[in-house]
């Protein structure tokens, strides 16, 4: 984001999500000396559900730059909502994006997150087609995980014992 606010780009990063303070402590560095310094990020930390909708509903797209995930829940809830989302191309995250709805990307680093950003912010065009590619899926809810489970349940024999 510093690179594409330092070549003039115009947008507000906002940043959700619990940072640790023993793991998180460079990030929460560096988000203060980017507001200090004036630029438009506001950190809101963990939130709760209204507050995770409203930031939904006001996003043009989400950026999820995990290196490793073992669902890839955020990249899903973006996309119910009609969000594109950024992310990895690679393991859940990948096989999240898998359908439509986000630009993937083959590495995870600033250089190829600033390019991915510039696109969605400059062309109005691709947003709105990432958008209708993300309404257009459909994902499971955790009912639907329980009731296959319960059928899978239902057809598990006990072996017999001789």
């Amino acid at each position: 984001c510093e690179n594409l606010w330092s070549r003039g780009l115009g947008f507000e990063l906002h940043l959700i999500g619990l940072a640790q303070a023993q793991t998180g402590r460079e990030a929460l560095a560096k988000v203060r000396a980017l507001q200090a310094a004036g630029r438009p990020l506001r950190y809101d930390g963990p939130v709760d559900d209204d507050a995770l909708e409203t930031a939904y509903a006001e996003c043009a797209f989400t950026v999820y730059p995990s290196l490793m995930e073992g669902f890839g829940l955020p990249v899903i809830e973006s996309m119910e909502r009609g969000k594109p989302c950024i992310c990895s191309a690679r393991g859940a995250l990948g096989e999240s994006a898998r359908g439509g709805g986000c630009i993937t990307l083959d590495t995870v680093d600033a250089a190829n997150l600033a390019q991915a950003m510039e696109r969605l912010l400059a062309d109005s065009g691709l947003r709105d087609t990432l958008s209708a590619e993300a309404q257009q899926r459909r994902f499971k809810r955790w009912s639907d995980y329980a009731t296959e489970l319960l059928i899978w349940m239902s057809n598990v024999h006990p072996r017999t014992r001789s």
